[in-house]
């Protein structure tokens, strides 16, 4: 009934590191959003050089060994995308939309809701599939419920709350791979933006 443990426990190590991107939130809500983009501009260079360490030069010390742990399948044979697509997704929408409450939203359905989705598709064997990506019916829920209530909690609206979790759901479920921590946020933030103009 339940998933292998391995393949779990690597999948909650995946998005643990994945789940940093919430401290975004703190750092701009107390520090503003040049202070934010600095700082992810920061983390992305220092990724980067990380990668070209691994796949370059055959460095191993703690960071391309948590980055090689944290790889799905072949994506440790080359510059894993995920975490740039991510800082992308977050930078963006830092600079784009000048709502705090609806960027800290997108940013919560991007970091929380895809992580519950992947951990809650993982949890039981042979899920029943939904979507052109055949993703899990629980993960999709899954999405659904922590972007909502992450986005209300934030926004106090029920109605953007909601568009913003189906909003979530529907991306994720879609065969982006990697870039999906980049249209997630996007697409969140922007949706729920023209919801809140017409409301």
């Amino acid at each position: 009934m339940f998933n292998d443990t391995i393949n779990l426990k690597h999948e909650l190590l995946r998005k643990s590191i994945h789940l940093t991107s919430l401290l975004t939130i703190p750092i701009m809500y107390f520090g503003g959003r040049i202070l934010t983009l600095t700082l992810i501009g920061i983390a992305m260079i220092v990724f980067l050089c990380i990668e070209y360490g691994r796949l370059k030069r055959g460095w191993q010390w703690i960071g391309t060994v948590i980055v090689e742990n944290t790889a799905r399948g072949k994506e440790s044979d080359k510059l894993i995308v995920a975490p740039l697509a991510m800082a992308l997704g977050i930078g963006g929408i830092i600079l784009v939309f000048p709502n705090d409450a609806i960027v800290y939203s997108a940013i919560c359905a991007a970091a929380l809701g895809d992580s519950f989705a992947a951990i809650g598709g993982k949890i039981l064997k042979d899920p029943k599939k939904v979507g052109p990506s055949h993703k899990s019916y629980i993960g999709a829920f899954s999405c659904f419920l922590i972007s909502t209530v992450s986005a209300y909690l934030f926004t106090q609206s029920v109605i953007l709350s909601l568009i913003g979790g189906v909003v979530a759901t529907i991306v994720e479920l879609l065969p982006l791979g990697s870039w999906d921590n980049t249209l997630i946020p996007f697409t969140v933030a922007g949706v729920m933006s023209l919801a809140l103009f017409i409301l």
